[in-house]
């Protein structure tokens, strides 16, 4: 009996220390946070000053004196980052809202203001100026290789906003293609520095949680952090930071020349496109914007195969999006523009949208008009051109298109 009790309890000695030894990490986490709170600050301030003190040595730029940690919550994150940014842009958030529902990126009953506060939801850390906040559900200074990741990509912001002026940007197209700029930077240097420190063996801007859903409006959140260290990857591989500091000198103008980085090597820019003037008293310009390749690859690929989609879009010449409204954000039209490089990728992209709006269940009123519900839209093709009109206000739509 003794030797099957002794034989229980070695085994069970094991498997606690098993179990103990797995989730080492996780276990000081929790007790170092809940219990221990300063114990928490303590580990991740070292960490901090570690990076602090050997980052030069990767990214080959010095990172300022005075930057600093900020330990925040998730519920702050949301309150701060997500509630708040909310009632700062709502205006902006409805047209952004209705051009959405118009284009079916979003269904009919989805809230833009509640997407945008549960997006904020997935920030891991940030940087403003040079304080670094870190959230404290997502950090663990204990999982040393994630932490340092985290801290070392976020260093990197504080270095950017340093060394770099960020430029006057326009557009959703050149926002996009700045974000990826600057995230991919950080992406590699942090990947870079993680080498570094394991031969050493030493044991929004925002940084994101990966495990984001696949949908569009999501896919648009991550375009920087999926697409944007494969561009900057690819000018270190050609000259090293030195060719990645180039380009804060001249920066890259498209998500098309983040998808195609020789693109951006032999400068092809993206056309400038005017937009369609509407010269009517009642009628106000709301939006102006220009949307590029790969928006309109995830619109595309929110409805068919994404790698129609892909091919669909990769043509992509320029593209301008105008935006009216009468009296309210509810009663608007818009005209979108698209230039693309030969006639040939025009009529891709024709076709693939045509299947797409099959997919969304609309009827087709004559050919290349459609209806959903209250929504009206039509595609016209000319050469190397596509028109795109939406709108719901059914009589001036037809109007404009003399139906």
């Amino acid at each position: 009996m003794r030797k099957r009790i002794l034989a229980l309890t070695i085994i069970l000695s094991i498997l606690i220390g098993f179990i103990f030894s797995f989730y080492y990490y996780e276990i000081k986490f929790f007790l170092n946070e809940i219990i221990f709170p300063d114990e928490y600050r303590k580990e991740s301030e070292k960490i901090f000053h570690n990076i602090l003190s050997n980052i030069e040595e990767v990214r080959g730029l010095k990172p300022p004196n005075d930057s600093r940690i900020e330990i925040v919550t998730l519920d702050w994150v949301k309150e701060n980052w997500g509630k708040k940014q909310v009632e700062i842009s709502l205006k902006e958030i409805e047209i952004k809202e209705e051009i959405y529902k118009a284009l079916f990126i979003i269904p009919e009953n989805a809230s833009l203001k509640e997407t945008t506060i549960k997006q904020s939801g997935y920030i891991l850390a940030a940087t403003s100026g040079g304080v670094i906040y870190i959230v404290r559900e997502y950090f663990n200074p204990y999982d040393f290789e994630k932490a340092y990741e985290i801290l070392s990509h976020e260093l990197t912001h504080v270095i950017q906003g340093k060394y770099f002026k960020t430029p006057f940007l326009k557009t959703h197209d050149e926002t996009q293609a700045w974000s990826a700029l600057i995230e991919g930077d950080a992406g590699l240097t942090s990947k870079k520095f993680i080498e570094k420190m394991k031969e050493k063996k030493i044991g929004l801007s925002l940084l994101f949680l990966e495990n984001y859903k696949n949908n569009a409006l999501d896919e648009i959140l991550f375009f920087p952090y999926k697409y944007g260290e494969n561009f900057v990857l690819f000018l270190y591989n050609l000259g090293g930071w030195n060719k990645v500091n180039q380009a804060y000198e001249n920066i890259p103008k498209s998500t098309e020349q983040i998808l195609h980085p020789e693109k951006y090597l032999i400068h092809e820019e993206p056309i400038k496109v005017n937009g369609i003037l509407l010269n009517i008293s009642d009628w106000s310009l709301a939006k102006t914007d220009t949307y590029g390749e790969y928006f309109l690859r995830i619109m595309l690929s929110n409805w068919i195969d994404e790698n129609l989609s892909e091919k669909a879009a990769e043509g992509w010449g320029g593209d301008n999006f105008t935006f009216y409204i009468k009296e309210n954000v509810s009663n608007y039209i818009f005209f979108w523009k698209i230039v693309w490089d030969k006639e040939e990728d025009a009529l891709e992209f024709y076709n693939c949208f045509r299947e797409m709006m099959d997919k969304t269940n609309s009827s087709m009123i004559i050919k290349d008009v459609w209806k959903n519900k209250n929504r009206f839209l039509s595609i016209k093709i000319l050469k190397n051109e596509i028109l795109l009109i939406g709108s719901n206000n059914e009589g001036f739509f037809k109007e404009i298109l003399k139906i």
